[in-house]
Parts: structure tokens; sequence; C-alpha cells
């Protein structure tokens, strides 16, 4: 559910119409009588048209690419002190998570455009979530992200976006292991919930599910169709549930 926050043939007597079809008939046999004779065979086949080759996209974006490389997944500082991040626009999926304190980490997981450089890697810590906002400005076709109520600029240069983004709600609970001391926040990947889907400019209510581990996220519609993605990197914000 979208919110609202958008042939005649001539009439030819049946003498005539066998009389033109045996006519055809005749002609198209005396054309083969004349090339057996002035090949002295069979007429040549027509060649196999070429095959078509598919077309090989990247699994997180659908993007076009030449290969399907190595994934790599990279913990990324968010504190202001850390930004802007490098590299993080050559991201096929980027999630941001909640750790402690309030705040919240960036795992950008790449694939199809490897950079030479990413950063700042931490092992887990970010900005606060409730500081992320997006907006969708039509001109750019891709919502954008803002932190801390400024806009987050990549390295590169550039405000941070992508085309869709997707409020996971999950459960956040105490991690089994320790860091500096105190168990950090862990938010769970797999169950199932709901999720908002942020794309063309419009939210969509839908529930996600992922029953384990080494299983896909999907992310269906209240009819129980899949939520489509837009063509491009995608943006998953994991939030603890309301």
């Amino acid at each position: 559910m979208t919110r609202a926050f958008p042939w005649n043939p001539s009439r030819w007597g049946r003498r005539a119409q066998v009389a033109a079809a045996a006519g055809s008939a005749m002609a198209v046999a005396l054309a083969v009588s004349l090339a057996l004779m002035l090949t002295g065979g069979a007429p040549p086949a027509n060649p196999d048209p070429p095959p078509r080759q598919a077309v090989l996209v990247s699994p997180f974006t659908g993007e076009p690419v030449t290969a399907l490389g190595p994934v790599l997944a990279v913990k990324i500082d968010n504190i202001a002190a850390a930004r802007p991040p490098t590299g993080l626009t050559s991201a096929d999926l980027v999630y941001v998570l909640p750790v402690e304190g309030g705040l919240s980490r960036i795992m950008a997981v790449v694939s199809s455009r490897v950079p030479a450089v990413i950063g700042p890697v931490r092992s887990a810590r970010e900005d606060d979530l409730e500081l992320l906002a997006f907006s969708w400005p039509a001109s750019q076709a891709r919502w954008l992200v803002s932190m801390d109520g400024k806009p987050a600029r990549a390295a590169e240069g550039g405000q941070l976006g992508a085309p869709t983004v997707v409020i996971q709600y999950t459960k956040v609970r105490t991690s089994r292991f320790l860091e500096a001391g105190s168990r950090p926040p862990y938010a769970e990947s797999t169950g199932s919930g709901t999720a908002v889907v942020l794309r063309d400019g419009l939210a969509y209510d839908a529930r996600w599910s992922r029953p384990a581990p080494d299983a896909g996220t999907t992310f269906t519609v209240a009819s129980g169709q899949r939520m489509t993605f837009a063509r491009g990197p995608v943006w998953i914000v994991l939030a603890a549930r309301k």
C-alpha cells in the first residue's frame, strides 16, 4: 500500500483463392528447381542468428556488471569527527546499525565497484539513528542523506544518497560479546517484522522476513507480493521496533 504522504481481405470467390494458391505454389516450386539447377544441390540454409548474450547484473543493485566479484563488508565510523566517509559512494548496500550510547555505525557492502580506499574503518560505532534523515529532490531521483541536521557528504564530493532506502524495524538486544568492557547493542537481522521502503519519492509499508542467517531477506507488501527496489545502491537502516 502506498502511503498518501501517488488484411481485411478482398472477397474473392473460392475458385480465385484456389487458383491464386496454386499459382503461388507453382512459382515456389519453379524457384526451388532453378536454385537446384544453378547450385547443383540443396539450397543453402540460412545461417543461425548469433546467440544473444545475457546481461550480467549485480545481485545487490540490479545494475549491469562485467563480472561478479568477491563481496567485502566494511564497518565505517560515523561520529561527526569521522565524517565525511571515503568510498561509501561505491557501496552496493549500506547498513546503518545501532551501537551503544545511542550511536550507530555503517556497514558498507561492496562488490560491483571496489574503491581504492574506504573508511574510516571501525568495529561498531556511528551517529544517532534518530538524527538520520532522508529527503527526495525529484531532480536527483534519489534519497539524500542528512545527519545532525546537515547534508551527509562523501569524501569524494557530493551528498550521500541512494534510489532506495529501507527502514527495517527489528529487535535490538544486548550482544553476547564484550567490547571495551561492556556489551553493546545487537540488532537482529533474522526473523520477521515491519519495514518502510522509500523509493520514487514515496513511502511503502512492507514486511521483511529472513528465516535463517544463511538466507536472504525478502520484503513484501500487504498483498503478499514482493516489494521491488529501484536499480542502484540501497541503504538499510536497522531500527528498534516501536
